[in-house]
């Protein structure tokens, strides 16, 4: 009985269980992957930043412009979001454009509302803004 039992627990003494190294070795991997992907998203931020807006004007002939900005990356987070605002003619002749700034945070996955009130320049019959930069954040 007892010959029987030693190759037993040989085999068993013989099996190295590494599941610390390979946790561990996960882990980095993870972390490594997580940090790609986050340089990534970093080096072309507009290219993960979604712009909705509506606009109309008000009593005193402000262009209004409500919208939310989506950062549809998936690790980084973006700040002070450049939204560039063209106003055109009704023969859609430029007539001038600004840039406003948006000083937020905004994370991965989530969604900033923001609201201007801009003089816009007569003959104004069409605006529209889009995203020129945003900057990481550290």
């Amino acid at each position: 009985m007892k010959l029987k039992l030693i190759p037993i627990l040989f085999v068993l003494l013989s099996c190295n269980n590494n599941t610390s190294n390979s946790s561990n070795s996960d882990v980095e991997s993870y972390e490594e992957e997580k940090n790609n992907v986050e340089n990534y998203e970093n080096n072309s931020p507009v290219s993960f930043l979604k712009l909705n807006y509506s606009t109309h004007k008000n009593l005193i002939g402000e262009i209004v412009i409500n919208g939310e900005i989506e950062n549809t990356a998936k690790v980084a987070t973006y700040k002070d979001i450049e939204v560039q605002v063209d106003f055109y003619s009704k023969t859609n002749t430029l007539l001038s454009s600004q840039t406003e700034t948006i000083y937020e945070y905004i994370e991965a996955s989530k969604t900033s509302s923001f609201k201007f009130k801009l003089d816009c320049p007569t003959d104004t019959e069409r605006v529209n803004c889009s995203i020129v930069n945003a900057k990481e954040s550290q």
